[in-house]
């Protein structure tokens, strides 16, 4: 139970920081998608873009004509999976607290 727990914190900080640090850029006239790290957190995750040059200051994780691989990843992460995860890892953390608890008595 001990593993499981330590995963979902690993999986549920990964899956916050996917959300608050990373928006998904489409060019308005270009079917391209692109994955991108911002420098500063934000609820953002989806930019419609004119051109590219809007881009600096940004980096670039993955970049694909239609959609980047492991695209339903992300949108699931940043739609559900982000409040979603941690509630699971309070779930697993309170469930043999509670146990514990009803035990002794």
């Amino acid at each position: 139970m001990r593993a499981i727990r330590l995963g979902l914190v690993v999986v549920s900080l990964l899956a916050l920081t996917t959300k608050f640090f990373t928006f998904e850029a489409t060019l308005k006239d270009d079917p391209t998608v692109s994955l991108v790290l911002r420098p500063m957190p934000s609820l953002e995750n989806e930019r419609l873009l004119d051109d590219s040059s809007q881009l600096t200051g940004a980096l670039v994780l993955a970049e694909d004509e239609n959609a980047f691989w492991g695209g339903g990843l992300y949108s699931w992460i940043v739609s559900v999976g982000w409040w979603l995860l941690p509630l699971l890892l309070i779930a697993a953390w309170a469930v043999p607290q509670m146990r514990r608890t009803t035990s002794r008595a």
